[in-house]
């Protein structure tokens, strides 16, 4: 997840549930949200969610979702159970890049997801890293 590319948004979910690392938990206007079926990390971070949307492929075995207004571009995100200044951190000292105007090619560090009203309020200090085409 190096975000210099235009994510590959349905083929790294599909592959994750394909191989039953996360579940279907819920999706609203073409934007799915999963939860992890094992702990996993990212950045040695424990992850809570993975949200994301793909125009152009979809993901396996979720139920359809009816997308209203214009489409988002494809993005990758996931939420953290961490502060977003240790999450941005770990993201800049892995070598990833962060998001600079006008490409907006990178990372994007968010303490509320943009997609996190699809999950359940949480009490535990959360973030988001996203990947946006």
């Amino acid at each position: 997840m190096r975000c210099n590319d235009t994510p590959k948004v349905a083929r790294a979910i599909n592959t994750m549930l394909r191989n039953k690392l996360v579940r279907y938990k819920a999706n609203e206007s073409g934007v799915y949200m999963f939860v992890p079926s094992v702990p996993l990390k990212f950045l040695g971070l424990p992850i809570k969610h993975i949200s994301g949307f793909d125009l152009d492929t979809a993901f396996k075995g979720v139920p359809d979702s009816v997308m209203v207004g214009t489409a988002p571009p494809a993005f990758l995100e996931i939420d953290i159970a961490a502060p977003t200044s240790e999450l941005k951190k770990r993201a800049l000292d892995a070598g990833l890049v962060e998001a600079v105007a006008p490409s907006n090619r990178g990372f994007q560090v968010s303490a509320k997801g943009w997609a996190s009203y699809l999950a359940s309020k949480s009490h535990n200090v959360m973030s988001s890293i996203r990947c946006a085409a």
